[in-house]
């Protein structure tokens, strides 16, 4: 699994430095077609690494690597919480029925 990242992770290196040259190349070109050519290549350049990044995330997000464990324990903490305040409230009640019942 690891040369696989490392592979895809080679491959997405060279697509962004073949994205820059092409840049470059279109900037220097005078063909009536540069114009064209030069937008597309800073737009790729700019819109390409934001949609791997983005792909990225999701799939950190799906396979649940981007989840924070802590958060998951606090929030499971407070619910604890919650069920002691419940049954000493129930507690209390009960007990204060048996005064006034005496």
């Amino acid at each position: 699994m690891k040369t696989l990242k490392k592979i895809v992770a080679l491959g997405i290196v060279i697509l962004l430095l073949g994205l820059y040259v092409l840049t470059f190349v279109a900037a220097c070109l005078k063909t009536e077609y540069s114009n064209s050519l030069f937008m597309a290549s800073i737009y790729s350049t700019i819109v390409v690494p934001i949609m791997l990044y983005g792909y990225l995330l999701m799939y950190r997000v799906l396979k649940g690597r981007g989840v924070d464990k802590s958060a998951d324990v606090a929030s499971n903490d407070q619910d604890v919480d919650t069920q002691d305040m419940d049954e000493q409230g129930t507690k209390s009640h009960d007990s204060s029925d048996s005064k006034s019942a005496e």
